[in-house]
């Protein structure tokens, strides 16, 4: 399984709570990758490495694995 940047990691990194992450990517606020809700019920979190990258730095990545 491959790993997966977290909106808890995103918001780590750049000073903001978890939840004004999700609710900026459900709003589509902020582009990091999509939000959406498969089931109607639960939000799903699809974050791009590639976006996060131009946000956060090379430094933080390697921190991750990427």
């Amino acid at each position: 399984m491959a790993k997966r940047i977290t909106p808890a990691m995103v918001a780590d990194a750049i000073g903001y709570t978890a939840q004004a992450i999700r609710v900026a990517m459900q709003q589509e606020k902020m582009d990091l990758g999509v939000a959406y809700k498969p089931t109607g019920r639960q939000w799903v979190y699809r974050i791009y490495p590639e976006k996060v990258k131009a946000i956060v730095g090379e430094t933080k990545m390697k921190e991750w694995g990427y």
